[in-house]
């Protein structure tokens, strides 16, 4: 069976998540698997990693899938750095 996952490009930098098009696109697909590209994310900031976890355990409690790919392999590190891993946040590097 294939799944169809909904997908959303994060922009280059967030300022406020409450009122981003992720959170009205995360709101708009609640029940539907989701896949965020990181491909444009020039940093990352560490409000937002906070908020894709959160995100992730919520979809993971429901039993419906969630990724972050398009990581790019500085920000891979960066995150392997302060112990994001998969496994907390499900994420892909680029190329993976």
């Amino acid at each position: 069976m294939s799944v169809d996952w909904k997908s959303f490009t994060l922009p280059d930098r967030m300022e406020s998540i409450a009122e981003s098009d992720l959170h009205a696109f995360l709101l708009a697909n609640l029940t539907e698997p989701v896949r965020l590209s990181a491909a444009s994310l020039r940093r990352i900031d560490t409000r937002l990693v906070q908020y894709l976890i959160v995100v992730a355990q919520d979809w993971a409690l429901r039993n419906v899938g969630f990724v972050v790919c398009d990581i790019k392999a500085p920000h891979a590190a960066i995150l392997t750095l302060i112990g994001v891993t998969p496994a907390l946040l499900p994420w892909q590097q680029v190329g993976t």
